[in-house]
């Protein structure tokens, strides 16, 4: 499981799935600093709405 799992509810499986298959498919499109920076900025985006009772994904506008 890679980094990017962690970081979804298990309740947004579709979402989640659909995340992975991108990850997979830009696998290597993107420079290492870049993916720090989108996993730093995914964690942080994540923990921001755990602690307001939001959901990170499916974000709704509102929260976004």
């Amino acid at each position: 499981m890679n980094a990017m799992h962690s970081l979804i509810p298990v309740a947004s499986f579709g979402v989640r799935a659909n995340l992975a298959e991108y990850a997979n498919q830009a696998e290597g499109a993107f420079a290492e600093n870049t993916q720090r920076a989108i996993a730093t900025d995914t964690r942080l985006f994540s923990d921001w709405c755990q602690e307001r009772g939001l959901s990170a994904l499916p974000a709704s506008p509102d929260t976004m």
